[in-house]
């Protein structure tokens, strides 16, 4: 309950843009880099649009009968102004950007 206020105050926040990155569901601060594929993200959302912490994905994954497995993946990333993200295919990735260089596994 308190988690679905909170997500209503910082939409309303957002609309002003005051603040950035928030859950949708719970209210969460802050951004956590992760993706979804298209695909899932349909699945679960039936919309394209919306942000979503890891955790409330899981838990709307679990409700429509979808069980994630998550696991850490090393991928080259670009630094924006909110916050990592991954590299477009093709896009040059410089030797100071976050895992630019040779990628290590």
């Amino acid at each position: 309950m308190l988690g679905r206020l909170r997500a209503e105050y910082k939409k309303l926040l957002s609309h002003f843009k005051c603040i950035n990155e928030f859950c949708h569901d719970c209210g969460r601060d802050g951004y956590v880099p992760w993706l979804a594929a298209d695909a899932l993200w349909l699945k679960v959302m039936s919309s394209p649009r919306g942000t979503l912490c890891p955790e409330c994905f899981d838990k709307r994954a679990r409700e429509a009968g979808i069980f994630c497995v998550w696991r850490p993946e090393a991928e080259r990333t670009v630094m924006t102004s909110y916050g990592p993200r991954p590299a477009a295919v093709g896009e040059y990735v410089g030797p100071d950007a976050v895992g630019g260089g040779p990628l290590e596994v």
